[in-house]
């Protein structure tokens, strides 16, 4: 139902929340349900799957590497995906979240880091995205004139990893590693 959905309309991809709702739904219409009940049942879905996605431990050396980083610097969420901070208490670190779909086009696209730039109120090259994907984080980052540290969080090596394409101006292990910045 999803490949059909994208096949229809390519450009979907781009909100993973709105694409997953909007298979639910079309699954529950095909089952013979109506259209009220579809939406309701699709929306009924995704805010369950909304909660179980959102239950994450987070380590405390994250909550104290985010508290000191966001003291010093403005922090932004950038997400393909559908995780809401809020929901898993790192929220109040952040200014604002941008997700795929809603804001731009998803990584490695530079819609969202253009629009935080723009709402931060700073150029791209003054931003350093933090991320873990060497495609969709670090070479969409570099390709949008923002600087880009690398979170290998598997001890991979970026001279033997198949979807390194650009090389990090940072490559860390530890999200606590960036308080070394302070």
């Amino acid at each position: 139902v999803r490949q059909a959905l994208r096949h229809a309309e390519p450009d979907i991809y781009h909100d993973v929340t709105e694409w997953r709702r909007r298979a639910v739904e079309r699954a529950m219409l095909d089952a013979g349900l109506s259209e009220q009940e579809a939406r309701k049942g699709a929306d009924a879905a995704m805010e369950n799957f909304a909660s179980w996605r959102s239950r994450i431990d987070v380590p405390q050396e994250t909550h104290d590497t985010l508290k000191a980083l966001a003291k010093k610097w403005p922090l932004v969420a950038i997400t393909n995906g559908n995780a809401d901070p809020q929901l898993f208490g790192l929220g109040d670190y952040f200014q604002f979240v941008l997700r795929a779909g809603p804001h731009g086009r998803s990584k490695p696209f530079s819609d969202m880091y253009h629009l935080a730039a723009e709402k931060l109120n700073i150029s791209p090259g003054e931003i350093l995205h933090v991320g873990d994907d060497l495609t969709t984080d670090v070479a969409g980052a570099i390709r949008s004139g923002v600087q880009a540290c690398w979170i290998n969080l598997r001890d991979a090596s970026l001279m033997r990893a198949t979807d390194s394409r650009l090389l990090p101006h940072l490559e860390i292990s530890r999200l606590a590693s960036l308080t070394a910045l302070l």
